[in-house]
């Protein structure tokens, strides 16, 4: 279904999501994309523009996904018309694209209708400088850094050993 993805249907359900938020009573809301198919990487401003339409505070993090873990790529690579479509993005396009989300939404002031953080999906990417680079653009930027922490048993120890520290150290 993500190779699906259009700037449609992010603007529909961001849209219906907020609004749903709103009548609630909810003032604002997190989002952590991490799939921008096809090299769909302004799928994030559709989704920030229409909230921002509808007045809900939002804080949205420029996720990322530059590899398929696990089975995962040859599990899709097994189902028709998947390989027309690129799920993951190359390190130089997610910085690309981090830093100019951050130029063009970020607002780290106090009542901040929009604030944008950085982080890829998961910690155990096998690039060590990658991670060290989005935690410094978030760093000079003045914005936040997220990951998923996957109920995995060896995701501690994998990455004590790939980048020397625990998975939330990483997010200092």
């Amino acid at each position: 279904l993500w190779q699906e993805i259009d700037p449609a249907s992010v603007q529909a359900s961001a849209s219906l999501a907020a609004a749903e938020l709103l009548l609630t009573g909810a003032t604002t809301s997190v989002d952590f994309p991490f799939f921008f198919p096809g090299g769909q990487s302004d799928l994030l401003d559709v989704e920030i523009e229409a909230v921002r339409d509808l007045g809900l505070r939002l804080h949205a993090v420029r996720g990322c996904s530059t590899v398929l873990e696990g089975s995962i790529e040859r599990d899709l690579g097994r189902i028709p018309g998947v390989d027309r479509i690129r799920l993951t993005e190359t390190e130089d396009e997610v910085v690309a694209a981090c830093e100019r989300t951050i130029a063009d939404y970020h607002d780290g002031s106090r009542f901040s209708k929009c604030r944008i953080g950085v982080g890829p999906t998961v910690p155990l990417f096998r690039n060590p400088d990658f991670m060290q680079t989005l935690s410094h653009i978030a760093e000079v930027a003045g914005c936040e850094r997220h990951t998923h922490l996957q109920p995995r048993p060896n995701e501690e120890e994998e990455c004590i050993l790939l980048h020397g520290c625990r998975p939330t150290e990483w997010l200092r």
